[in-house]
Parts: structure tokens; sequence; C-alpha cells
């Protein structure tokens, strides 16, 4: 969600408790200069984004063999 800085400084409560949720970026003159988000929410995705990135039946082992082999 983008928002001005005024409606930022007007409402910051609000928004911090809706960046818990959500990211927020911060405008002036139609301009992006900050962006306001939870400190967890790139780990989540990054974590949802590795399900189902190693087959179930390869093991650990394995995995590590096919990563090394690509690099």
């Amino acid at each position: 969600m983008s928002i001005s800085i005024n409606e930022f400084k007007a409402n910051i409560e609000r928004y911090i408790i809706l960046a818990q949720t959500e990211d927020l970026y911060i405008q002036i003159d139609g301009n992006v200069v900050m962006k306001l988000s939870n400190t967890n929410s790139d780990r989540r995705k990054i974590a949802k984004s590795l399900l189902g990135a190693v087959p179930a039946d390869v093991s650990w082992e394995q995995a590590r063999q096919m990563k090394a082999d690509e690099l």
C-alpha cells in the first residue's frame, strides 16, 4: 500500500499496526522514499518459496550433492 508522508504522519499508529501484515510505501511528492514492513515478512516469503524445492524422495546428502554439481 502506498501513502503520502502527510497521511502517514497523521495516522502513524494505524500504519505501524498495518505494517505488521503488509508492506507500506511512504511517498513524498509521488516518489516512494521509504518502505515500512514487518521484519519477519521476508523470512516468511523465503521459507514459503523453499517448500517443494527438494523432492520428498531425495535425501539431504543427495540434495547437497546436486547443488554442489550445479556450482
